[in-house]
């Protein structure tokens, strides 16, 4: 590996050290300019994880996140001749809901919940890269799913 590269909205504060081993490129998501910044950088390896979160509520603003700027993370992809791309989904793509089986795996169904628009956007999202993934063989497509783990002291949400 040559170099890491990273996207992300200017801050208003100081970098933070632990993170100066990645070159950091300043852009939103939300603009096409990331699309060209990405295209301009020909990564071998992409990895999305920017998302806006508001579990019970979905704001235009969320959505342009979520669901667009995936859209022009991947069309950078594309036009990069990136070689992979995982991009982040989450267990609750299954459904958060009474009577939903303990254990799932990468065959279960997902579901959208018109009540829950985070789970609705990760579905979504997944559907988007499956459809990206059918467009561009050539470029390896992971969606990983990973789970919220709570416990007597949790604070990630």
């Amino acid at each position: 590996m040559e170099s890491v590269q990273q996207v992300d909205r200017p801050r208003r504060q100081a970098p933070d050290p632990e993170s100066a081993c990645a070159g950091r490129l300043h852009g939103d998501i939300r603009d096409r300019e990331t699309t060209r910044i990405i295209a301009s950088e020909r990564p071998d390896v992409i990895v999305h994880m920017a998302y806006a979160v508001d579990f019970l509520r979905r704001t235009e603003e969320e959505q342009s996140v979520n669901l667009g700027g995936l859209e022009r993370v991947l069309a950078g992809a594309e036009q990069a001749g990136c070689r992979q791309i995982v991009v982040l989904s989450s267990t609750v793509a299954y459904g958060a809901y009474p009577g939903i089986a303990t254990f799932q795996d990468e065959e279960d169904p997902v579901c959208i919940q018109p009540s829950l628009p985070y789970a609705r956007d990760k579905v979504l999202t997944e559907r988007i890269c499956r459809d990206f993934a059918r467009r561009n063989p050539n470029i390896k497509t992971c969606v990983a799913r990973p789970a919220i783990v709570v416990g007597p002291n949790w604070g990630n949400l």
